[in-house]
């Protein structure tokens, strides 16, 4: 069985340009639900560990 990793960003605000940032919701929802419906298995993490997820 394959496994996908969704990696996501863990930053909301960059301070050094005063800008917001993060991720829309689509666009890792979309992804996932592509590789569940193929049956493959999927792993979400962020780059400093918060809010992740455990296979889904």
């Amino acid at each position: 069985m394959k496994n996908i990793l969704f990696v996501v960003t863990s930053i909301h605000h960059i301070a050094e340009i005063d800008r917001n940032t993060g991720f829309y919701l689509d666009e890792l929802a979309i992804p996932l639900k592509a590789v569940v419906d193929n049956g493959w298995s999927a792993t979400i993490a962020s780059i400093k560990r918060g809010g992740t997820a455990d296979r889904i």
